[in-house]
């Protein structure tokens, strides 16, 4: 996992996609101990990828990137259970 150095070339694009996947993840599909469980794994990410997260051990880093796999199961669970597509957000 080495996204500390990606997210510094776009914060905006990788802190928008956070933001995007907490908004959809979080908007009442899933439990609340699901949604919060979420919101963790996603502030974790926030932070490790501005480099505002102290690991703390090599373990924890691959705990986050473990835990990276269950914001993708989480994410194809909210799409079967909305299959119509995201419409884009209008430009300004």
């Amino acid at each position: 996992m080495r996204w500390c150095g990606n997210w510094r070339a776009d914060p905006a694009f990788f802190d928008g996609f956070v933001a995007f996947l907490m908004t959809h993840l979080c908007d009442g599909t899933f439990g609340a101990e699901t949604e919060a469980l979420a919101r963790s794994i996603l502030n974790r990410l926030r932070a490790y990828g501005n480099c505002d997260y102290d690991r703390g051990s090599r373990d924890e880093e691959l705990a986050l990137d473990q835990q990276v796999g269950v914001i993708d199961q989480l994410a194809l669970a909210w799409c079967l259970r909305h299959p119509d597509p995201i419409p884009r957000p209008q430009s300004s």
